[in-house]
């Protein structure tokens, strides 16, 4: 991967955290004008009109295109050029992005739970058809070194890669039943996504393994830039099995207490309320949450398996359905 400058995941947030600062206070930092005029550079040499910006950043940007005016081609943002600009403008000019912000947070949060229907039901149909299912979950980032190399395109075209070869069947994904992701930005882990994959219980038997040749393909797809978190190691299994939440290795149709666990991973990755980890930055038309598909010919009874879940379902809300 070419290590040039790029758009990538620590100015995003910086500008974020900036803005929603200033919105905040009444009176400027210490060190305010030379930190805003920092990011203003940096952000002169990683925008991307081909992206999708947060309000936020949009915000940032704008102040930006009106500071451009009348410097020379590439001329950088200067002090001096702040000078005229007091605090409160600032802070006004900020303000006027308040209300995108909100209605992009709260439109998260909506699509988040419409994701978590998605997704419970997604695996509830395949902890229900299947009578054992290998879980693994992994993490999978960017090493330290690299994050600042990354960009959100970078980003989209390593998880497409992970995914072509989650659908090819490519080495060890060709007992891959099913599997769902979530792709996320983090103050510090920068790009990162989470993967929760469902192999044939009956044919894999090395789960950890298997998890550390996902990481291995992630790396591999990267160019040695990602790095994985191996959930399925047999210290993280202890420490789940102790705290009564394993969820992961060998999961049987009629173990319900570690089936509820599944699902409990699942809610983890469609959580509302994680809105200090939604993309700041997006590529158009993609994607942050993806699974795989359930419904194919050559499964037995996936019809009778479908209505079964999906009544379970009807039942169980009308059951939390408050009284009138």
């Amino acid at each position: 991967m070419e290590q040039t400058k790029i758009n990538h995941s620590p100015l995003i947030t910086s500008i974020e955290n900036f803005v929603e600062d200033t919105i905040n206070r009444q009176r400027p930092w210490d060190d305010y004008w030379s930190e805003l005029v920092d990011l203003l550079r940096e952000l002169q040499d990683q925008y991307n009109s081909d992206l999708i910006y947060s309000p936020y950043n949009k915000a940032m940007i704008e102040l930006m295109f009106e500071l451009e005016q009348g410097l020379k081609a590439f001329q950088y943002i200067q002090n001096s050029t702040l000078k005229k600009l007091r605090f409160r403008d600032v802070k006004s000019r900020f303000q006027k992005f308040q209300r995108q912000h909100e209605r992009e947070v709260q439109r998260f949060k909506e699509d988040e739970l419409k994701n978590r229907c998605k997704a419970m039901r997604y695996t509830e149909l395949l902890l229900e058809h299947y009578s054992k299912l290998a879980v693994i979950r992994v993490d999978l980032s960017y090493r330290e070194g690299q994050r600042r190399f990354i960009d959100i395109v970078d980003f989209r075209q390593d998880i497409r890669k992970l995914l072509d070869r989650l659908q090819d069947g490519d080495r060890h994904f060709n007992d891959l039943q099913g599997y769902t992701y979530a792709l996320e930005q983090g103050s510090q882990k920068g790009y990162h996504a989470h993967f929760l994959f469902f192999y044939d219980g009956s044919r894999v038997k090395f789960d950890r393994h298997i998890a550390d040749c996902i990481i291995d393909t992630w790396k591999e797809i990267t160019g040695e830039a990602g790095q994985g978190y191996n959930c399925n190691t047999k210290q993280n299994r202890k420490s789940y099995q102790e705290r009564g939440n394993d969820a992961l290795g060998s999961v049987s149709r009629g173990d319900h207490a570690k089936r509820a666990n599944v699902l409990k991973i699942v809610r983890y990755f469609t959580a509302p309320d994680k809105t200090e980890q939604y993309l700041r930055v997006r590529d158009k038309n993609m994607q942050t949450f993806g699974h795989g598909k359930f419904n194919r010919p050559s499964r037995r009874a996936t019809a009778d398996t479908i209505n079964r879940v999906m009544e379970e379902r009807r039942l169980e809300g009308g059951r939390k359905r408050p009284t009138r």
